[in-house]
């Protein structure tokens, strides 16, 4: 094994482990409510648990993947005769044959046989939770796996997907149809594939084809119990049988031939003549597979996470606006209120001063009239801003509740399953609101203080006022009374609107200041979760950067991989397993090789190209200097991956997809 290439691919990998640990040192900022703090801890807990997982499972590959040689695995359900091919394959005695009642083999057995290891796993049909760490462990090691069936049937859903969930890494895999029959079926049946035995074997290539895609290599129908019986050395229990098998066949050689066994010998034999290039795209292949899953994972975490940063901070800045433009109507009808009343008190002292004047009435008797209408007005005045500052009050509670429970459905939409809980913050927020829309009573009081101050202080200064006027011109009605009435209505017309004037600049500062106040109040809660926000979103940039630090590690294991077999020519590669596609920049070669290089990487297409610009012009196209829009996803996730080396001079702000995709 090539040690270069090894120490290259492990330091690519523990690179990025290093990186991924420095995430336990986030810590969050700005925030200072327990709650808060707390349930943001959940929500970043899922995200680190995921990390952490990714870090245990490069460990694992690192240390336990076989670099110097080459691994061949038997696989499959149990009792499909996994022992007995090996057996066979080995001219062994039988001995780690089961009776066939039950799962025999209990742990992972390696026998050398040429110069590979086979690997003899427990079966998945039976107690495998008892092993399944001894089964993990051999399909890390694995380079090659055959997938034994053996129930004359092709594998049921439950078992198909118990082969998805072991065989996940990109090792390549072949099925083996292990016919079942003892020598005396034969005695009349001349073939080994009958018509039933080839609707079976052309059903587990399709659901193979379906399952493992680029990585399933092909299906060998064999009857592993007749090749077993070619060996003259096998345990007592297989003699009548071998006895049996020599009768009907002639000979070992006519019994070999109609097993087909020898299939399974010459895949192993060309397994063993390519070594080298087996080991090392197998144990990339898991590194990368092992990165794509850890990468699928924690974005669809983080989309769940950012989807809620993002609503939040709609749901915030729309609560925030909407009471601030609540408070605002309401300032308007109230304004328009005073206005109204104002006006209408400041005609009626005027016209019963006018009209006390002009019938001579006394001062007690004019200031009785002033007071008559102070009350009626001061009734007014507090039935209307009542009325506005409850319907205010109203207004403000059903955004309350509105924000309430558009959060709360938006945390029940992320599913979380409970890690990630708001319920307590909101109603923490909730009793916050409460006692702010209390306060919005006493604010309301403390805007009356202001018109109580008008509709009796105020009011009393122009009742004192007038009647001071009058006591001094009181002469005047005697020498000429219609001249000095006249002049009175002018004065004390001047005084009322003076005095009011003044009064109500008053009344509008304090009253906006009031809902000022008022409106800071009901925004303090939701802006402290806000900025609580922040210290989330510096979360979510570092995770952002562990993400992007991932795809580095496999671009940079691409092009590892291409260079080992291309040469040092190659200047960029991006491997996607996902959409089993590549593309190699450095190196330009005719159709055949294409052919040759995609089944030997197992994928469906591989694109070579000389040069990055000659690439990119058949990726997609620019839009200005800083956009590329790729033509399909592949190329968009190529391009992404280009972007992320700083030493190369096509860079892009950004990569979209053409809309044609």
């Amino acid at each position: 094994m090539d040690f270069q290439y090894k120490h290259g691919i492990i330091s690519s990998v523990n690179d990025l482990m290093k990186s991924l640990e420095s995430i336990n040192s986030l810590t969050l900022e700005n925030v200072n409510d327990e709650q808060l703090v707390e349930s943001f801890e959940n929500i970043r807990g899922v995200i680190f648990k995921g990390i952490s997982d990714i870090k245990y499972h490069l460990e694992i590959l690192a240390t336990v993947a076989e670099w110097n040689r080459l691994n061949v695995s038997f696989f499959g359900e149990t009792n499909a005769g996994k022992s007995t091919i090996i057996e066979s394959l080995i001219n062994g005695d039988g001995r780690s044959i089961g009776e066939g009642y039950k799962d025999f083999t209990k742990t992972v057995n390696k026998i050398a046989y040429k110069n590979i290891n086979l690997m003899d796993m427990p079966g998945i049909e039976g107690q495998e939770n008892k092993v399944i760490k001894n089964i993990h462990k051999a399909v890390n090691k694995s380079h090659v796996v055959f997938y034994v069936i053996g129930t004359n049937k092709e594998p049921e859903e439950q078992t198909i997907s118990k082969i998805k969930k072991f065989l996940k890494d990109n090792v390549k895999v072949y099925s083996i149809y292990n016919v079942r029959g003892k020598p005396t079926t034969y005695k009349y049946q001349k073939e080994l594939k009958d018509k039933n035995t080839l609707i079976v074997e052309n059903r587990v290539r399709a659901k193979f084809i379906n399952l493992l895609d680029g990585n399933y290599a092909g299906n060998i129908v064999v009857n592993g119990y007749l090749s077993l019986l070619i060996n003259k050395r096998l345990e007592r229990r297989f003699e009548k049988d071998r006895e049996k098998a020599i009768d009907i066949f002639g000979n070992e050689l006519v019994i070999e031939n109609f097993s087909n066994i020898q299939n399974v010998n010459k895949i192993i034999d060309d397994l063993g003549n390519d070594i080298h290039d087996e080991i090392i795209i197998s144990n990339t292949y898991k590194f990368l597979k092992s990165f794509g899953i850890i990468l699928s994972k924690i974005l669809g975490e983080k989309k769940n996470y950012d989807s809620f940063i993002k609503e939040t901070n709609h749901l915030t800045d729309k609560y925030l606006d909407d009471v601030e433009n609540i408070i605002s109507k309401y300032e308007s009808e109230i304004h328009a209120s005073l206005d109204l009343n104002i006006n209408r008190m400041r005609v009626d002292l005027k016209k019963t001063i006018s009209k006390g004047i002009d019938n001579g009435d006394s001062e007690s008797s004019i200031k009785s009239k002033l007071n008559t209408v102070k009350q009626k007005q001061a009734k007014k005045l507090n039935e209307d801003i009542t009325k506005l500052l409850s319907s205010m009050k109203d207004e403000i509670e059903g955004k309350i509740k509105e924000f309430k429970n558009r959060i709360s459905l938006k945390i029940g939409f992320l599913n979380l399953k409970g890690d990630f809980n708001l319920e307590s913050i909101l109603e923490s927020l909730e009793i916050s609101f409460k006692y702010v829309l209390g306060q919005i009573v006493d604010v309301g009081l403390s805007i009356w203080g202001v018109f109580v101050v008008f509709a009796i202080n105020p009011i009393l200064g122009v009742v004192a006022g007038v009647l001071a006027l009058v006591r001094k011109l009181w002469d005047w009605f005697f020498s000429d009374p219609d001249m000095r009435k006249r002049e009175a209505k002018s004065k004390s017309t001047k005084k009322i609107d003076s005095l009011i004037n003044d009064i109500e600049k008053k009344i509008r500062y304090d009253l906006k200041r009031e809902l000022r106040k008022v409106n800071r109040n009901i925004q303090k809660p939701v802006k402290k979760l806000q900025e609580s926000m922040k210290g989330i979103k510096n979360i979510s940039l570092s995770i952002d950067e562990k993400i992007l630090k991932i795809k580095l590690s496999q671009t940079n294991l691409s092009l590892l991989l291409m260079r080992e077999f291309l040469g040092e020519d190659v200047i960029f590669s991006y491997l996607d397993l996902q959409l089993s596609e590549a593309v190699v920049v450095g190196y330009s070669v005719n159709t055949e090789v294409k052919i040759h290089l995609k089944k030997k990487f197992r994928i469906k297409e591989i694109n070579l190209y000389s040069s990055h610009t000659e690439w990119l012009s058949a990726a997609g196209s620019k839009n200005g200097a800083d956009v590329f829009i790729a033509k399909n996803e592949f190329n968009f996730r190529a391009v992404n991956a280009l972007s992320l080396h700083k030493d190369n001079e096509f860079h892009f702000k950004k990569v979209i997809r053409s809309k044609n995709i």
